[in-house]
């Protein structure tokens, strides 16, 4: 495993910015920046911590489905270690496009702990499988109780569907992917073909290397399918660490104290609103999100009110949370070595 090339990592971080700055413009242009800031110094700041709490909630619940995971494999990982990996995940996610810097960030911080990349690999999917179940079960019960009724805009309904769709049919490549060994193999077989045509000297040595990660790969999946409880725990912390999640939008209202919000509605809209936008390629969805946000809550939420709780929910659920998890991937970058516990 290589380490990302710092250019490309400087190349995410621009469009970021770019992002960030082309957000903050249209939020200037639709709404009153000054009504704004002038609710932003009247919300309770109890509420505000309740919200901070369900995003840590967040990070702590894939930490320890990335910990079972690799326990399954025969890896003791503390609670400081899958905690960093759920942070360095965030962290890469939210600065590249469709979050396709994460995994591979967590691969190479997992390899340089002495974990190897098959069980890595599988740990990482088996979470990500969970978690998208949760999402999409979420999703689909939101838009089942009305949600789908509240959107006026035909576009974002399209978006809606789109999203959904998207997220269900990843679900189930993953699926795929984790409980098929037939799956592996054949991915695996165009690496091969490459293997042969650009390194013929070495083909034999990397084809070796690559069949026996396969071996390992097909070991640790058998343990998991036969650990259904593991995944039944996987998927039940899963949806307590979505339901966190999406309940910012609850606290932030409450928070703000402008109207009464029903927290089953708000945070199944926002389970509704994520299927929507995870999938465009975007870092951080970042510019879509705030438009969806922007035309699925206006039904139920004042005018005036509605940029004051969209700054405040991306400033909790994306903005500090960007933050903490870069300086904490700083502050615990040392090397943990977890203990193995059985033979891979």
């Amino acid at each position: 495993m290589n380490r990302p090339k710092k250019k490309t990592l400087v190349k995410c971080a621009i469009l970021f910015v770019a992002l960030v700055l082309s957000t903050t413009l249209v939020i200037h242009r639709q709404f009153n920046l000054a009504l704004i800031l002038s609710s932003l110094k009247t919300a309770r700041l109890l509420w505000l911590i309740a919200g901070i709490i369900a995003m840590a909630i967040f990070f702590i619940c894939e930490g320890i489905n990335i910990g079972r995971c690799l326990k399954q494999s025969g890896y003791n990982v503390s609670g400081i270690s899958q905690l960093r990996y759920a942070l360095v995940g965030f962290f890469f996610s939210s600065i590249t496009p469709s979050a396709s810097g994460g995994q591979p960030m967590q691969l190479y911080i997992m390899h340089k702990d002495g974990i190897s990349i098959p069980h890595a690999s599988l740990a990482l999917l088996t979470e990500l499988m969970s978690f998208q179940a949760a999402s999409s079960l979420l999703a689909i019960i939101g838009v089942s109780i009305g949600t789908l009724s509240l959107v006026e805009s035909l576009p974002f309904l399209a978006l809606m569907i789109a999203g959904i769709s998207i997220n269900t049919v990843i679900l189930l490549f993953i699926v795929f992917v984790v409980f098929s060994p037939t799956a592996v193999k054949a991915i695996a077989s165009p690496a091969i073909l490459i293997f042969e045509k650009l390194f013929p000297s070495r083909a034999g040595y990397l084809k070796w290397r690559l069949f026996r990660g396969l071996a390992e790969y097909r070991r640790a999946s058998i343990s998991i399918r036969k650990a259904p409880a593991v995944m039944g725990k996987m998927f039940v912390t899963s949806l307590i660490q979505l339901t966190a999640y999406f309940s910012i939008t609850f606290f932030v209202c409450r928070s703000l104290c402008q109207f009464n919000p029903s927290w089953p509605q708000l945070t199944l809209m926002q389970a509704a609103l994520y299927s929507s936008v995870s999938a465009w390629p975007l870092p951080g969805a970042v510019g879509v999100t705030e438009g969806a946000f922007s035309m699925l809550y206006n039904s139920v939420m004042p005018a005036d009110f509605l940029g004051s709780v969209l700054v405040l929910v991306r400033l909790i659920n994306f903005g500090l949370p960007l933050i903490i998890s870069g300086l904490g991937i700083i502050k615990i970058s040392h090397r943990t070595h977890p203990t193995k516990l059985t033979p891979s």
